[in-house]
C-alpha cells in the first residue's frame, strides 16, 4: 500500500490559474511542464481534446459528420435548388392531373352519348323507312296490286334493301300468317304464333320487337312490324316484317377494335344483345360485369361513369339508359360502353412523364449552377481550415493572406492574431517549467514522511492476512499515535472474530441436525401433491364425461321432440292430400261427363255440316242449270248467268268448309274419347292414391307412439346426468381446493429445504472466513 505526498500550494495555485477570454491560457501555465516536454506538444495534446468537446450541429446527421464542409454546402445547396422544383412539378402534376381526369371521364360519358343517339337515329330510320314501305301503294291499293305480279312486288322489297343496307329480309304475311312477299327465299313461310306478328295482329299497331335469334338462320336480329292497311277501308290487309341485324349496330357505331373501346347494348332483361364481340351475346350483364352491375344496381338516378377491375383488367364504364327508345317505342334498352384505364388515361401518363423529365432535366441544370457556386463560396473557409490545422500541428509562423473587408477577411484576421498569441503562450510555459525547481526541496520534506508512513504499513500489513496479534510500534511523532489507534482496533477486531467463529459452528451443528427431516418433509409435500393432482385429473375427466352425456342426452331429447311435431305435421298434410285427392276424384268424374257431352254434342254438328254439304251440292246444281237456261235466253239472260256463276261459286266454297269442318268435328271426336279413357285410367289412380296415403297414415300414427316414448326416456335420462354433472363438479372444486393446499405446502416444504441448505453453506463459508484470524 503506498501513498501520495500532498502537493505543494505553490504548484496548486500555478495549476489553477484561470484562461484568458479568447480561449488560451492568460499569465502563465495552468498545468505542470517536465524539463524535458516541449510545448508544442503540449498545444498539439490542448487542441485534441478541445476538438474532442465539440458538439455535433443540430442539423448534422451520422453520414454528414465526416463529409467535408464543401460536400455539405454542395449539398445544402443542391436541396435548397432542387427541392422547389420538385414541389413546384409534383403540385403542377396533381393539379392539372386531377383536371386531366375529370375530363376524360367527361369525354367518355360524350362518348357513349354520342353512340346512343347514333343508335336513336338508326333505330328511328328503320321504323320509320319500314312504316313508309308498309304505305305504298302497291301494298296497300288493291286495284293497284292485282296489276304486279308476286315477282315484282319481290323486287321492290329487294330494291329497299339496296337502299337501307341495315336490312337483312322484308316480308309482307298476309293475316293468317301465311308469306306473300319475301326479298329472299330463305324467310319465314309461315307467321302463325310468332311474337311480332301476333303482336301486330292483336294490337294493330307497329311495333320494335325485342332482340332474339331469328328462326330460319337464328341469327341474332330485331323485327320492326307494321300493319298494311288498305288506302280505301283501312282494314288491316297483311303484316309487313323487316329484319335488323344487331351486329349493323358495329357499323352504325363505326366501332374498329384497334381504339380499344367496347359497347353492350342490353334489354329490359339485362341481356346483352349487340357488342363487338360475339362471346358476350345472349348473356347476362351480371354474368359478364358482376361488380359493375351491382353497382349500377344500387344507385339511383344519373350514373356517373364507374372505373371497376372486372375479369383481371382495369376499365372505365359508362351506362346508359336509352330513355328516347323507351319513350318513342317501349323499348328499355341500355348501353354500356368500356374503355381500359391503361389506354383512357394515356394522356394523364404523358402529363406524367413530362413533368417528370423536366423536372429532372431542370434539377440537374439548379444542382449544377449551386455546386459551382458552393465551391466558389467555400474556398476562403478551406484555406482558413488549412491555416488552423497547420498552427495545430505546431507552425506557429503561418499566415494567411488577408484580401478585403468582409466576414472571411476578418476570420483570416483574427487566425494570424491566434497564432502570434499561441507563440506567446509557449514562451510562458518554457518560464513556468523553470520555477518548478524551486519546489524540489519541499518535495524531499514530503518524501521522508512518506518512508515512516511505508513502514508502519509494513508492521501491520500481516494482518491483511488474518494475523491479528500483531502490534505496531509506537513512536513519538504524527505516525506514532496513528500506530496506536492501529493496536486499538485490531485488540477490538480479535474479539469480535471469536465470537463469531462460535456462532458459526453453532449455526452449522443445526442445520446439520435437521437437514435430513427438512429433506424428507419436501418429498413426501411433493409426493402428495402429484397424487392429489392425479386425482384431481381424473375427476375432471369424470365430470366432463357426465357433462358430455347430460348435453347429448339434451340434444336427442329435442331431436326426439322435433320428430314427434314432424310427425303430427306430416298427418296433418296427409289429411290434407286426402282431402284433396277426393276432391281431384270429384273433379275428374265432373270432367269425364262434360267430356263425353262435348263429344255427343260434337256428333250433332257432323250431322248438321252434312246437311251443309247436301244443301250446298243442291244449290250448286241449280246454279248450273241457272247458267244454262241464261245462255239459252242470249243476250236478255247474261246478268242472271253472272249471279248464276256467284252463286255456284259460293256453294262450291261452302262445300269446301263443309268438308274442312267434317274433319274438324272427326278429329275432335277421336280426342274426345281419349280424353275420357285417360280420365277414367285417372280416376283409377286417384282411388289407389287415396289407399296408400290412408296406410301411411297409418304407420306416422305408430311413429308417434313410439317417438312419446323414446322422449319420456331421454327425459329420464337427462335429469339423471344433470343430477350426476352437478355432484361430479362439487368434487371436482373440493379436489381443486385440496391440490391447491397441497401444492402450496409443497412449494413452502422445498423453499424450507432450499433455506435450510443455504443456511448451512453460509454457515460453513463463515466459519473457512473467520478461520483464516489468528487471535492466539
Amino acid at each position: 500500500m503506498t501513498q501520495t505526498p500532498p502537493q505543494n500550494s505553490a504548484e496548486k495555485n500555478a495549476n489553477d490559474r484561470s484562461w484568458s477570454a479568447n480561449g488560451f491560457p492568460a499569465g502563465g501555465q495552468t498545468a505542470a511542464i517536465d524539463d524535458s516536454s516541449d510545448p508544442r506538444d503540449l498545444l498539439s495534446s490542448q487542441a485534441g481534446s478541445r476538438i474532442k468537446q465539440r458538439q455535433t450541429p443540430w442539423w448534422s446527421f451520422s453520414g454528414m459528420r465526416l463529409a467535408s464542409l464543401r460536400t455539405k454546402a454542395t449539398l445544402l445547396a443542391v436541396a435548397i435548388g432542387t427541392i422547389p422544383v420538385v414541389l413546384v412539378g409534383s403540385t403542377a402534376y396533381f393539379a392539372a392531373s386531377q383536371g386531366i381526369r375529370e375530363q376524360i371521364i367527361q369525354n367518355e360519358r360524350t362518348n357513349a352519348q354520342d353512340l346512343q343517339d347514333k343508335l336513336n337515329i338508326f333505330i328511328q330510320q328503320a321504323y320509320d323507312n319500314t312504316v313508309l314501305m308498309a304505305s305504298l301503294d302497291i301494298f296497300t291499293k288493291p286495284e293497284l296490286s292485282s296489276s304486279f305480279t308476286t315477282k315484282e312486288k319481290n323486287q321492290t322489297l329487294k330494291r329497299y334493301i339496296k337502299t337501307f343496307n341495315f336490312y337483312e329480309n322484308i316480308a309482307i304475311f298476309d293475316m293468317n300468317g301465311d308469306l306473300l312477299y319475301g326479298s329472299k327465299d330463305d324467310v319465314v313461310r309461315d307467321a302463325r304464333g310468332v311474337d311480332w306478328f301476333e303482336a301486330v295482329r292483336k294490337n294493330d299497331r307497329p311495333l320494335i320487337n325485342k332482340p332474339r335469334p331469328a328462326l330460319n338462320n337464328k341469327v341474332f336480329s330485331t323485327f320492326i312490324a307494321v300493319p298494311v292497311k288498305d288506302q280505301g277501308t283501312g282494314k288491316t290487309i297483311a303484316v309487313l316484317r323487316s329484319r335488323v341485324l344487331m351486329s349493323v349496330i358495329n357499323d352504325v357505331f363505326g366501332f374498329d377494335p384497334e381504339r380499344s373501346q367496347q359497347y353492350y347494348l342490353t334489354d329490359s332483361q339485362n341481356q346483352i344483345t349487340a357488342s363487338g364481340t360475339e362471346e358476350p351475346l345472349q348473356k347476362k350483364l351480371e354474368e359478364v360485369f358482376p361488380k359493375v352491375f351491382s353497382e349500377i344496381q344500387q344507385r339511383e338516378g344519373e350514373i356517373p361513369p364507374i372505373i371497376a377491375k372486372e375479369n383481371g383488367k382495369e376499365q372505365i364504364f359508362t351506362y346508359l339508359p336509352d330513355e328516347e327508345l323507351k319513350k318513342d317505342y317501349d323499348l328499355n334498352w341500355s348501353l354500356l360502353v368500356t374503355r381500359p384505364t391503361e389506354i383512357a388515361f394515356a394522356p394523364q401518363r404523358q402529363l406524367l412523364w413530362t413533368l417528370l423529365v423536366g423536372t429532372v432535366i431542370v434539377t440537374l441544370i439548379v444542382a449544377a449552377i449551386a455546386v459551382a457556386i458552393a465551391n466558389r463560396a467555400t474556398l476562403p473557409i478551406l484555406a482558413a481550415t488549412n491555416a488552423v490545422a497547420k498552427i495545430g500541428q505546431g507552425e506557429l509562423e503561418t499566415r494567411m493572406e488577408v484580401k478585403g473587408e468582409d466576414e472571411l477577411a476578418q476570420l483570416g484576421v483574427n487566425i494570424n492574431d491566434m497564432a502570434g498569441q499561441i507563440k506567446m503562450l509557449l514562451q510562458e510555459q518554457v518560464l513556468a517549467a523553470e520555477e518548478r525547481q524551486r519546489f524540489q526541496e519541499e518535495q524531499r520534506y514530503a518524501e521522508t514522511l512518506q518512508n515512516r508512513i511505508l513502514e508502519l504499513l509494513e508492521e501491520v500489513e500481516p494482518v491483511s492476512r488474518g494475523d491479528l496479534t500483531i502490534q505496531a510500534r509506537v513512536t513519538a511523532d504524527d505516525v506514532g499515535t496513528i500506530a496506536d489507534s492501529y493496536n486499538f482496533m485490531i485488540g477490538n477486531l480479535r474479539q469480535i472474530v471469536s465470537k463469531v467463529q462460535a456462532a458459526a459452528s453453532n449455526v452449522a451443528e443445526t442445520t446439520r441436525n435437521n437437514e435430513f427431516s427438512v429433506q424428507s418433509l419436501s418429498t413426501e409435500a411433493s409426493h402428495q401433491a402429484e397424487e392429489i393432482a392425479q386425482t384431481l385429473k381424473q375427476a375432471q375427466e369424470m365430470t366432463e364425461s357426465v357433462r358430455l352425456v347430460a348435453v347429448n342426452a339434451q340434444k336427442a331429447a329435442v331431436v326426439v321432440q322435433q320428430a314427434a311435431q314432424t310427425v303430427e305435421e306430416g298427418d296433418s298434410a296427409m289429411n290434407r292430400t286426402v282431402d284433396g285427392i277426393v276432391a281431384i276424384r270429384e273433379t275428374v268424374a265432373q270432367t269425364r261427363q262434360k267430356v263425353k257431352y262435348l263429344g255427343e254434342s260434337s256428333q250433332k254438328i257432323s250431322t248438321v255440316v252434312n246437311l251443309i254439304s247436301s244443301f250446298a251440292s243442291q244449290t250448286k246444281l241449280l246454279a248450273f242449270n241457272a247458267s244454262i237456261e241464261a245462255a239459252r235466253a242470249g243476250e236478255e239472260g247474261r246478268g242472271f248467268a253472272v249471279v248464276a256463276d256467284e252463286v255456284r261459286t259460293l256453294a262450291q266454297q261452302s262445300a269446301e268448309a263443309s268438308t274442312e269442318i267434317e274433319k274438324l268435328v272427326a278429329a275432335i271426336q277421336g280426342e274426345t274419347n281419349e280424353v275420357i279413357a285417360a280420365m277414367e285410367a285417372g280416376t283409377e289412380q286417384v282411388v289407389t292414391g287415396t289407399r296408400l296415403v290412408e296406410e301411411t297414415r297409418e304407420s306416422l300414427n305408430k311413429i308417434t307412439t313410439a317417438s312419446a316414448e323414446i322422449n319420456q326416456l331421454v327425459e329420464a335420462i337427462t335429469k339423471a346426468t344433470i343430477s350426476q354433472s352437478t355432484v361430479s363438479e362439487t368434487v371436482t372444486q373440493t379436489m381443486t381446493n385440496i391440490a391447491e393446499i397441497s401444492s402450496k405446502t409443497s412449494k413452502e416444504a422445498n423453499l424450507v429445504s432450499s433455506s435450510f441448505e443455504k443456511l448451512r453453506v453460509v454457515a460453513q463459508e463463515l466459519q473457512e472466513d473467520v478461520s483464516q484470524f489468528k487471535i492466539s
